[in-house]
């Protein structure tokens, strides 16, 4: 699974973290923990939130149901 280019790193880790639900709930754990960490990933690559197009500025994982990583 691929999240896809987006050119934001928040987008694409909201991407990632959204792709890991559905491995999560059909009992595959591998692949779900391999989209939660490439969405550590993009969180860890992405800029300040004010470099980034103002429609990203809610994005935080940590805060969303599936848990995961806080964009800073």
């Amino acid at each position: 699974m691929q999240a896809g280019r987006t050119g934001s790193a928040r987008i694409t880790a909201v991407l990632h973290a959204r792709l890991a639900r559905a491995p999560a709930a059909a009992g595959h754990p591998a692949a779900a923990h391999r989209a939660t960490a490439a969405a550590f990933t993009a969180c860890e690559s992405a800029g300040p939130v004010n470099e980034d197009h103002p429609s990203v500025y809610w994005i935080n994982l940590a805060k969303s149901p599936m848990g995961g990583p806080d964009c800073p």
